[in-house]
Formats: structure tokens, C-alpha cells, sequence
């Protein structure tokens, strides 16, 4: 008939192309149809009547009267509804509409199971919501592009020695072959370090910037917001020295205010005109630059060394590979070409972007792998949940099975329950996932790159509705299915446990408590291991004591000090004005001080005389004689400097112990003398002391070796290290000190706050604190979760098992056989769960290895405390409901 070959299946008699079209109309028909139930309801009662009345007069042309031609084409149609129903499924997508009547249901069996649907939406949203805020730091800061245009066409080029990795410094030099040779970048740009003091203002303040090649933001897809870029002839020699301000000192220093072009800045005393700002964001590290100046490559190699950073853009169709290809081959031809400068090194490109997040991206997969175990743990619980839940329900999936109901929509319905569970877990996660960000955020690493671009987007929400969903699907479809299996008979008869309480309910609720102990202990490893890193950390001897030290750089700039004698003077006034002041016990100024940058130089040995292209790098202090009052650190051997040791006497170093020991093993250093690469003649200078070993970037680093100079005869740089001892109880030395050195030069800037050391100290170990206490957060839910699991399960098997307990103790056990008979078979379950979870930690743990200080990954002291603790909360947990069915009355449970 009509009506059946209207509702045949897409594409039924058709071939090629035919069949695609009408395939799409035919979906197309289908979700429309979804949202036009009602017109299409109309229109389907319109075409059943259309065919009946058809019928009808065809037998009324056969000579029936009008009223019996509609009863014989009534009789022969029969019932309209199976007509409507063919048509509706095959224009409409069934579990759409019946998804709705689902969730329905769902919500009023969901009700009438308060505390169950409240224990899995809080333990639901933990999961989701920790998950939620950690992949929300670990996109903002390692997933999302940098904010510069095709982000992903940015890199670093660095070189790096061939057999240690580390990074030696880029020359102009090796930028301008990279220039010229080098055909993967569309663009290649390099910046240089630039600091100074902005005079003409009340008090002169220390500004620092980039000196950067004029097509730097043109690179990075940067336009000034105010004014315009640099050109070419911004950088020529004689040019008018100009300023591009970075967007944070325009509205710190000029209040954002429109008319800041063509403004001068008095800095070194030199004028520079402002001829841009630039927009937020455009950041370098390890300082913030506050000034952008165009930089003259006919000065920057005696000014600056020639010391550059390398930024490139990739061409559209080059690879990071071919990249690196290229420069490799370039490498090789310079190491041929120029063996003094190029023999031993590498060049490197790096993505800019991990460029900018090395060292922390590791952490925060880290972090993130702990949070995905949290979510696992809390599905698991809320699986267990609903297995035990299950078993309550046989008697009404039997009745519903035996009016008809398929298996599949039976498990379709529970899978609407559990989906909507997940749905309002999900929400209750991201209120707080909120909640929690601004903790979190407060308690990072203030180094951790772009923490100001962390916040919860739409890419962190889409994640939220992703986990969500699997989450629902994931805690709930074994249950589903486990609870679908029925025995029509008694389960109608009695409810009996079916599935879901039966044996095989039993050994699946015992499995998920399993693996709830496993990725407990998991997390527990990691957190135990990190604790003893931290412990490690705090108590590793740095070689000096950072208490009561203020430190800041001072700047001094060579029209001020053009020559040797005029910096000697300052350094000797300025000493005398600052430890003239009250509450300073002694000060010092040096090239760098510990957790400030450090120079590292070549060494030769006189007795021991290295390869010259290959000589060992080591870190370089230049010191007046009380830098060792100033950090206490320890003299080992020999003596330490003294106001003797001028430019006009013997030339004298002091080396570190490790430096010792690594080059003169066995003897004595002391008389031996060593050279550097600095300076043009290259002296000799002999060893006096031996000092202890200093950790300068913080406990966590092992560091090269260390030699010390007098700083009167050593090079001095532009920008020297000033460092003071404070007396224990005295006022904040800062002012101070800023008065002591206007006396000698009211030009020069000192920082507005001098820094404490210990602060410095402190800080190099806040990215171990940070993922010690989240990874310890995240451990202790996911040991509560597990207890809880572990409760719940016991709990739900002592009360199935009441009569035989009862009849036990009819017969004689005592209430500890009871208790006894509990804890053997939960602590099966525990042990099994502990001994998978161990075997995994220790596989693991070796992930761990980047953060770990002095700490073995397979710790056994780490792994045996771990393991008590979470036996005793285990224990714990199974002894509440074993103590519980001690007290059951044997009489009352046998007359039941």
C-alpha cells in the first residue's frame, strides 16, 4: 500500500550516487522530524485518512453503500497504530525522544535513592571537578599557543656543547651566519639584554629591556598598539636613540596615558624618544622588559659580548625537522670552517612554546596523571554503589523483562541514570573546579610561566563535558549489564540477590575494590616519594647561609665608569658608606651572587693543560674580600681574600671543593695556578683557598664547579651584585643602603626593595611544595575514597550474610570469630589490591625521576611506610561493619 512504500528504508532500489542522496535526505528528514513532532504527527493522521477514504470509495464504485465501504476498508486497514509507528521510525531517531522519558524515569528512581544519588554526585564531582581545574593549568600553560600569530611557526635556536647538553652563549656572529645561510625561516630575528638607570625623575630607578634586531615583532606577529614598529634605520649608527615600551611600565609609569609619544626618557644619560607601546603579553625570561631598543650590531659585540638570543619563524612548508636538519649540516660546515669557535657545538631548535614551559610541563603531566587516578578511583566507588544498588532492583527489571521489555532497553534506562548522575556531578565539578582555581593559582610557583593566562575556556569546559560523559558511561555500564542479566522466575518469586548480589555481583564488587586499593596506593607512592624529596631539599646543605642577606643589582654605566681605576673607586666608596650604616654587619659587591645569574668561563690547568677548544666550563664569581662574611661561607683549606689583593698584586683565586676534587684528586691545591678564557692576556692565577661547595641556583641543582676572584682583578661588569648581612632583629636594610649609595652617585639606581636570599632560597622549591601538597591532597581523597569503597563493600556482604552469621553464633562463634571471619576475607581483598598497586607504583615511579632529589624511585623505607598507612585505614574501614555484625542477636535473626 501507499503508506508502506511512503515508510520504506533510505536508498531500498537504488544505486551509486542515488543511494548517498538519498541517504542524507533521508537523516536530514529524520532530525528535522525531531524537532517538528507535532506537524509531523499532523501530517502522518492526514495521510492514513487520505488512504482510508481511498479505500472507502473504491468499494463504494463497486456498488457498497457509503457506510459499509468504510467498515470493509476499516476491516481490511485494521488498527491505524502499527502504520504510525512504522512511520515514525523511519523518520524519527528513536532514542532521541525516548531519552527524555528515560531521564525522567531516572530522576524519580534517583529520588526515592537520596543518599545513594548524594554519596555519587559529591564523589563524582571531586573527580571531575579536581581533573577539571588541573587540565585547566596544564592547558593554559603547555596546550595553548603562544599569543603571537601562527605560534606553532615560532623557535629558539640555541647552541649547546655535544657532550653535555648544556647551553653555551649565541653570538652576534653566529646569528649573522644563521642570517645568511640559513633558508628554513621566513624571518630571523635576535634580542639582546639591556639594562640601565632612568634618570631625571626624584629617584633614579633600574630599568631592564631588550636590545632586539628591528624585525623582532614583525617575527613574533606583533604590532605596537600605540605608534609604530622599528625600522632599519632605527638601528643604524648615529641614529636618534628610540623606545618601544612594553604595555606594563606604560600604565605603571604613565598611567596609560594616550600622549606618552614622543615623550623622552632620560636613561644612562642618553635621551630616547618613545615611539611605541606594545601590547600585553610580550614577555621575556627571566625578567619582565620593561624597554625595547633597536639594536646597532656595530656596538653590540664590545658592549654587550655579543651575547643574543635567537628567535626564527618556520617557513609554511618546513618542518621543525628539516629545520634541524639544516642547521646540523650548517654546524658541521662551521666546525670545519672555524674548529676554535665551533668545534664540540650544537645547535639546537626548539618549538618556542617548549621552549617557554621547559621544566614545568613534566610536573604538570604529572599532576595531571594523578587527578585522572583520583577520577578513576571515584567511578570505581561509584560503580561499587551501584552494583550494590542493583541487587535491590531485580525484582523490578524481572517485571519489566517479563512485560516485555528487551534487555538492551534495560540497560539503556540504567545507563540514563547513571548519565545523569555523571550530568549533575559534572556541574557540582566545575563549580569547584572554580572554587578551587584561585587557590591553586595562589599557591604556584610565582616563576611558573604564564600563570597569568590560566582560567578555566571553553576548550577546559569541553574536556569537563567530555570526562563527564565517559565517566557516566564508564561507572555505569557494567552494572548496567551485570544488572540486566535476570532469572525471571525468582527473581519475581522472592527479589533474590540475581546478578547484581549474587556471586558474580560479589566478585565484580570485590574486583572494583581491588583496583580502588591499587590506584590508592599509586597515588600514595607518588606521595611518599615526593615527601621524602622535599625533606631531602630542605635539609641539603647549600654551602652558605642565605638568612638576614639582602641582594640587588646596581648598574654602572661605562660613561660613568669608562675605565678600571674609576669602577675600583666606587666599589671601595660604596662599601665604606654601606657598612658605615647601623644594623650591617658586612657587605659586598661581586659579578653575581647565588640565585642570581651565574658566569661560566673556560679553565685551564697549568700542570694539567686541557684541549683550548674544549676547555671545562665553570662558574665564575668575581668577590670583594667580605663576600665570604656576606654568605658565611665555610673556608675548607688556605686562606680567604683580603684588601691586599688589589690589581697591583699577585694574582689569587679560590676554588670550590668539588672543583678540587675533580681536577687536583689526591693533593693539595693550594700554589697550583689555573687561567681563564676572559680577558686578552690571560694570566696565571695561583690557588690560596678552598671553600665549600655552593648550590647557586637552589638544593634541587648540582651545579658546575666554582672559582672565586677578587673582584679588583677581575673584569667588571656593567651590572655587579650588591649584597649585605643584616643583623639579626634589625629594621629592613633597604633605605639604607639606597642612601648609602646616593652619597657615592645619586645617579644610580638601587631597587626600591632589596630582596631577601632567603626568599630566593625558598622559591627554588616551590614547584616540589606545589606538587607535594596537591599530589598529597589528591592522595589522601583517593585513600578516603578507597575506605569508603572498602566500608561499602564489607558493609553490603555482612548484611547479605546476616542469618549465616546468625546461626554461627547460634552455634557457638564467639563475636571476635565474627570480627575475625570479616577482616580474613577483606583483607584478601586489600592485600591482592596492595600488592597490584606496589607492582604498578614501582613501575611507575620512575616518571617521577625529574623531581625526585636524593631519593631512590623504588624507595623501599617510602613503599613500607605507605603500605602501613593504607593497611590501617583499610583495617579500619572493614573492622566498622565486622564490629557491627558481632553484635548481631542470633534469636532475632533466626526467628526472622
Amino acid at each position: 500500500m501507499g503508506i508502506v512504500r511512503r515508510c520504506h528504508r533510505p536508498g531500498a532500489g537504488h544505486g551509486g550516487q542515488g543511494v548517498n542522496a538519498e541517504r542524507w535526505r533521508w537523516l536530514r528528514l529524520r532530525w528535522r522530524s525531531l524537532f517538528r513532532s507535532r506537524r509531523k504527527e499532523t501530517e502522518l493522521d492526514r495521510e492514513l485518512q487520505f488512504h482510508l477514504d481511498q479505500l472507502t470509495e473504491e468499494y463504494v464504485a463497486h456498488g457498497m453503500a457509503r457506510d459499509e465501504a468504510r467498515l470493509a476498508a476499516q476491516r481490511e486497514f485494521g488498527t491505524l497504530d502499527p502504520y504510525r509507528e512504522a512511520c515514525r521510525d523511519s523518520w524519527r531517531p528513536n532514542w532521541m525522544t525516548d531519552l527524555l522519558p528515560d531521564l525522567r524515569f531516572a530522576v524519580r528512581q534517583l529520588s526515592k535513592a537520596r543518599s545513594f544519588a548524594l554519596v555519587s554526585i559529591l564523589t563524582l564531582a571531586i573527580g571531575i571537578g579536581t581533573t577539571t581545574a588541573i587540565f585547566s593549568i596544564y592547558n593554559s600553560v603547555v596546550l595553548r599557543p603562544l599569543d603571537y600569530a601562527d605560534s606553532h611557526e615560532l623557535v629558539e635556536i640555541r647552541r649547546v656543547q655535544a657532550t653535555t647538553q648544556e647551553q653555551v652563549p649565541r653570538r652576534l656572529a653566529a646569528f649573522q651566519v644563521w642570517e645568511q645561510h640559513a633558508t628554513s625561516y621566513s624571518d630571523l630575528a635576535a634580542y639582546s639584554y639591556l639594562s640601565g638607570n632612568m634618570t631625571g625623575i626624584e629617584h633614579p630607578i633600574r630599568l631592564v629591556g631588550n636590545y632586539v634586531t628591528p624585525n623582532l615583532f614583525r617575527t613574533l606577529g606583533v604590532q605596537p598598539i600605540l605608534g609604530r614598529d622599528f625600522t632599519a634605520e632605527d638601528a643604524l649608527p648615529g641614529r636618534t636613540n628610540v623606545f618601544i615600551l612594553s604595555h606594563d611600565f606604560w600604565q605603571e609609569y604613565f598611567g596609560g596615558r594616550p600622549d606618552v609619544l614622543n615623550h623622552t626618557i632620560r636613561f644612562s644619560d642618553q635621551s630616547f624618544s618613545i615611539i611605541g607601546v606594545l601590547p600585553q603579553g610580550v614577555r621575556d625570561e627571566p625578567d619582565t622588559p620593561q624597554v625595547f631598543a633597536p639594536l646597532d650590531r656595530s656596538v653590540i659585540e664590545p658592549t654587550r659580548r655579543g651575547l643574543m638570543n635567537i628567535v626564527g619563524r618556520l617557513k609554511e612548508s618546513v618542518t621543525l625537522d628539516q629545520a634541524q636538519s639544516e642547521m646540523d649540516v650548517l654546524a658541521a660546515q662551521l666546525a670545519q670552517a672555524k674548529p676554535d669557535l665551533w668545534s664540540g657545538i650544537e645547535t639546537r631548535v626548539f618549538p618556542m612554546l617548549d621552549y617557554h614551559v621547559r621544566g614545568i610541563s613534566s610536573p604538570l603531566a604529572m599532576l595531571l596523571g594523578a587527578v585522572a587516578f583520583l577520577l578513576l578511583i571515584a567511578c570505581v566507588n561509584v560503580a561499587n554503589l551501584s552494583l550494590a544498588r542493583a541487587s535491590t532492583r531485580q525484582r523490578e527489571i524481572a517485571v519489566r523483562t517479563a512485560l516485555g521489555a528487551g534487555r538492551g532497553r534495560i540497560v539503556r534506562q540504567l545507563l540514563a541514570e547513571s548519565i545523569l548522575l555523571a550530568s549533575v556531578g559534572g556541574v557540582f565539578g566545575v563549580a569547584l573546579a572554580y572554587g578551587i582555581m584561585p587557590m591553586l593559582l595562589e599557591f604556584a610557583p610565582a616563576a611558573m610561566p604564564r600563570m597569568n593566562e590560566v582560567r578555566i575556556d571553553g576548550v577546559a569546559l569541553g574536556f569537563c563535558c567530555v570526562i563527564t560523559m565517559v565517566t557516566g558511561v564508564g561507572f555505569g555500564l557494567m552494572p548496567a549489564v551485570m544488572s540486566s542479566k535476570v532469572n525471571l522466575t525468582t527473581s519475581i518469586k522472592d527479589g533474590s540477590r540475581g546478578a547484581g548480589g549474587g556471586r558474580q555481583g560479589g566478585r565484580l564488587r570485590h574486583a572494583l575494590v581491588v583496583a580502588e586499593v591499587s590506584l590508592a596506593m599509586i597515588l600514595l607512592a607518588g606521595a611518599g616519594l615526593l615527601t621524602r624529596s622535599f625533606t631531602n631539599l630542605q635539609e641539603t646543605d647549600l654551602g652558605f647561609n642565605p638568612d638576614h642577606i639582602y641582594a640587588t643589582r646596581i648598574q654602572l654605566e661605562p660613561h660613568r665608569y669608562p675605565n678600571v681605576e674609576s669602577q675600583h673607586t666606587f666599589i671601595d666608596r660604596a662599601l665604606e658608606q654601606i657598612t658605615a650604616q647601623p644594623g650591617i654587619e658586612a657587605a659586598s659587591l661581586s659579578t653575581t651572587l647565588p640565585f642570581f645569574r651565574v658566569y661560566e668561563i673556560g679553565m685551564d690547568i697549568e700542570t694539567n693543560r686541557q684541549d683550548p677548544n674544549r676547555l671545562p666550563q665553570v662558574g665564575f664569581f668575581g668577590v670583594t674580600p667580605d663576600y665570604f662574611a656576606v654568605t658565611q661561607t665555610k673556608l675548607l683549606e688556605g686562606r680567604l681574600f683580603t684588601d691586599r689583593d688589589r690589581g697591583d698584586s699577585p694574582r689569587v683565586v679560590i676554588i670550590s671543593k668539588r672543583l678540587a676534587e675533580q681536577y687536583f684528586p689526591g693533593v693539595s691545591p693550594l700554589g697550583r695556578r689555573i687561567t681563564v678564557t676572559t680577558g686578552e692576556d690571560r694570566p696565571w692565577f695561583e690557588i690560596v683557598g678552598v671553600v665549600e661547595e655552593v648550590r647557586h641556583w637552589g638544593a634541587p641543582t648540582i651545579n658546575s664547579p666554582q672559582f672565586y676572584m677578587p673582584l679588583h682583578q677581575s673584569f667588571i661588569p656593567v651590572r655587579i651584585v650588591l649584597a649585605v648581612r643584616n643583623q639579626p632583629g634589625a629594621p629592613d636594610p633597604a633605605g639604607r643602603v639606597a642612601a648609602a649609595i646616593r652619597e657615592v652617585n645619586p645617579n644610580i639606581a638601587v631597587a626600591r626593595e632589596l630582596g631577601e636570599l632567603s626568599t630566593y632560597a625558598d622559591n627554588a622549591l616551590t614547584l616540589h611544595r606545589f606538587c607535594l601538597f596537591l599530589f598529597g591532597v589528591f592522595s589522601v581523597v583517593a585513600v578516603l575514597l578507597a575506605a569508603l569503597g572498602i566500608y561499602g563493600v564489607v558493609a553490603y556482604t555482612v548484611n547479605q550474610r546476616t542469618t549465616e552469621i546468625g546461626v554461627r553464633m547460634a552455634l557457638g562463634a564467639q563475636p571476635r570469630d565474627v570480627v575475625r571471619l570479616v577482616l580474613h576475607r577483606a583483607s584478601i581483598m586489600v592485600g591482592v589490591g596492595m600488592i597490584i598497586g606496589i607492582s604498578g607504583a614501582l613501575a611507575g615511579s620512575r616518571l617521577l625521576n625529574s623531581v625526585l632529589h636524593e631519593v631512590s624511585p623504588q624507595d623501599p623505607l617510602t613503599f613500607a611506610a605507605i603500605s602501613i598507612a593504607l593497611a590501617v585505614v583499610a583495617v579500619t574501614a572493614c573492622y566498622l561493619p565486622a564490629r557491627r555484625a558481632a553484635q548481631v542477636s542470633p534469636l532475632n535473626v533466626l526467628r526472622t
